[in-house]
């Protein structure tokens, strides 16, 4: 018999467990809810329709402290080829969107890190997230907070200027956008799939699209 996604969560190991954004078409989980989303919470399971949403789930939770220091995260969104006529979320786009760090897994400044991913049914993947050995539930900051790879845009812009086309759409973009696209091409390892990276945005640029993410969606800028 197939393992649940409970059985692979481990979900008796959990005492204090909350549910985010539950939607309709879920009727039932194998566990109660917590009554008191403000707590510390050993588990938290949030439905996410949109990368949007989960940087917004990602920033609530750690900001507000809502996750123990050995808690697990899971971030539930829909597939690609999900039978309830909902925008799949390609799991390529997930680091750029959230500005996940390629070699520790760090999400921007967050202190949390993605730590596996498995299915949660037909319609769902998640994704599971935990605090970073080294900055277990993050004390407040906001000195220390810069923008991810905000100091990589004007190396950015002169590699893209020949291109005239691709730098007018870059020039146009939200510096969080911008900054989206600056993680997607300098955060690989090696050069090689750096410059990969380089080419595809140039393209994407040149054919309206303001990320990789919203590529995958078919969602152009006008």
């Amino acid at each position: 018999m197939p393992k649940t996604f409970a059985d692979k969560i481990k979900l008796s190991t959990y005492k204090h467990v909350s549910i985010r954004h539950q939607p309709d078409t879920i009727e039932s989980l194998p566990f109660d809810q917590a009554s008191d989303s403000t707590k510390t919470n050993d588990l938290i399971l949030s439905f996410c329709l949109s990368t949007d949403m989960m940087a917004t789930e990602i920033k609530t939770i750690a900001d507000e402290k809502l996750l123990s220091s050995r808690g697990y995260l899971y971030l539930v969104y829909p597939k690609l080829k999900n039978k309830l006529g909902l925008p799949g979320i390609h799991r390529d786009v997930l680091f750029p969107a959230l500005h996940v760090d390629a070699d520790s897994g760090a999400v921007a400044d967050t202190g949390l890190k993605f730590s596996r991913m498995v299915s949660f049914d037909d319609n769902y993947t998640a994704v599971g997230l935990t605090w970073l050995a080294s900055n277990p539930r993050r004390a407040d900051n906001p000195s220390g907070r810069v923008a991810t790879y905000e100091d990589r845009l004007s190396e950015l812009k002169q590699l893209i200027n020949a291109d005239n086309d691709a730098h007018q759409a870059f020039d146009t973009l939200t510096p969080g956008y911008q900054r989206s696209w600056a993680r997607y091409v300098f955060s690989p390892k090696t050069s090689v799939t750096q410059q990969a990276h380089l080419q595809q945005m140039i393209t994407l640029l040149k054919e309206d699209y303001a990320s990789v993410e919203l590529w995958h969606q078919g969602k152009k800028r006008h």
